[in-house]
């Protein structure tokens, strides 16, 4: 996904997340509500609770169950695993949106991460979240 695709998906989103008065609201209904859901940085990492892959499978199943659309915020360095494309690939599937968090995930405030380093950070993850 290109800045220009993930600009207007995120738009695009917050758009039709945006509150709208009672007054104008068809229906009272919970499944007539949108919301917006993000998650940052998933892991392929074993816990002590779940493993990677159980964690993820409850995770995409009760959004499956609610009916509700996730973005997927990804750094690169989770994901740069043969586990980590199959993670993105089920998410990918299931039609939720994937959305770059640069590769490593760098203070780019700090004078050393300048836009090269932030251009390449960014496309090292955008490559793999293409895959």
């Amino acid at each position: 996904m290109d800045r220009r695709q993930l600009l207007l998906t995120c738009a695009s989103l917050a758009l039709s997340c945006r509150a709208t008065p009672a007054s104008r609201r068809p229906s009272a209904n919970a499944r007539d509500r949108r919301f917006a859901i993000t998650i940052d940085d998933p892991s392929t990492e074993e816990t002590p609770r779940y493993s990677a892959d159980e964690r993820n499978r409850l995770i995409l199943a009760q959004l499956a169950a609610h009916g509700a659309q996730a973005m997927l915020f990804v750094c690169g360095k989770r994901i740069d695993s043969p586990q980590g494309a199959e993670l993105l690939s089920a998410f990918n599937r299931a039609g939720h949106l994937l959305a770059n968090h640069s590769y490593s995930h760098l203070n780019f405030s700090a004078p050393a991460n300048d836009a090269e380093v932030f251009a390449g950070e960014v496309a090292r993850s955008e490559a793999l979240i293409a895959r």
